[in-house]
């Protein structure tokens, strides 16, 4: 389990992506938690629900500009 501390739902851009920062806020952090708009309601507002608490994630994790990161798709994929 890791620390899920900052999050941004970019509501305005392409695939409306909402971001979950692990162990350090953005630009600092050490790994992202990606759920595009498609998926965001399996999810109940992520940023406010798991803000500043421990999560498990599962996935397949990929990178993206140096940072690792896991696509989430189904509620299950996050504890």
């Amino acid at each position: 389990m890791v620390l899920f501390v900052s999050a941004h739902y970019a509501k305005s851009v392409k695939g409306e992506p909402t971001f979950l920062n692990l162990d350090e806020a953005y630009p600092e952090h050490i790994f992202t938690v990606l759920i595009w708009g498609e998926d965001r309601e399996k999810f109940s507002k992520p940023e406010v629900r798991y803000k500043n608490q421990k999560i498990c994630i599962t996935g397949e994790i990929g990178s993206y500009r140096g940072i690792p990161q896991i696509i989430l798709h189904l509620k299950n994929q996050l504890n």
